[in-house]
């Protein structure tokens, strides 16, 4: 099963996938885009992007979505806190 932060359409698959309502992620997503783009460059967005690579993601919003379903279907033992 494939998942996408694009098919998320209501407010229950956002706490399903997430654990945060909708516009709880928003402005996670908001902070998250203003701390990575002080620790790394911009991301390369539309005309910018090198259509030759793929696996890349393409907004700030990707990013923090795979982050949150890397961490919650992470291999048992692996993340654990001290």
């Amino acid at each position: 099963m494939s998942i996408s932060y694009q098919s998320i359409r209501t407010e229950r698959q956002c706490k399903a996938a997430t654990g945060l309502s909708q516009a709880q992620f928003k402005k996670l997503e908001a902070l998250f885009k203003e701390s990575y783009e002080e620790l790394f460059e911009p991301l390369k967005t539309g005309v910018q992007k090198d259509r030759n690579q793929q696996g890349k993601l393409e907004s700030h919003e990707a990013l923090l979505f795979f982050v949150y379903l890397a961490f919650k279907y992470r291999t048992k033992g692996e993340f654990r806190p001290k």
